[in-house]
């Protein structure tokens, strides 16, 4: 996972996530359970655009946005199943909500009822520049 830019972002700007789920193994992924969290004090989640063909796939996942968590118990219901080499890549979108020096978005999936992995990808937040009268 990676911040879709270096950063720092501004309070109100739109804060970028890219996810990408590729499949290392030699054997095709059918089911892979999907998580990502993140802090609700510093970020607003807006929507998941799958980037393989521009689609807002957001109505797919659940969205909880109280806790900070987006979910869905099989992704590859809506992605298709994931072959050897073959990689899925989501753009995930929230609006910058309050300064801080580092806030962190948390991926983890576990494919085919295996083991779970995980990645994080963080970023800074400035106040916005004064605006002049």
């Amino acid at each position: 996972m990676t911040p879709n830019g270096p950063g720092p972002y501004n309070v109100g700007q739109i804060v970028p996530f890219r996810i990408t789920i590729t499949n290392t193994g030699q054997t095709t992924y059918s089911v892979i359970s999907f998580r990502d969290s993140w802090n609700t004090s510093r970020l607003d989640f807006i929507r998941i655009i799958n980037n393989a063909n521009g689609n807002d796939v957001t109505s797919n996942f659940t969205i909880n946005r109280t806790m900070g968590v987006v979910s869905s118990n099989d992704i590859t219901t809506f992605l298709g199943d994931l072959g050897p080499g073959q990689s899925y890549n989501l753009r995930f979108e929230f609006r910058a909500l309050a300064a801080t020096n580092r806030t962190c978005n948390d991926v983890s999936i576990v494919p085919n009822g295996g083991n779970q992995m995980t990645d994080d990808a963080c970023v800074s937040i400035n106040q916005p520049p004064p605006t002049d009268m």
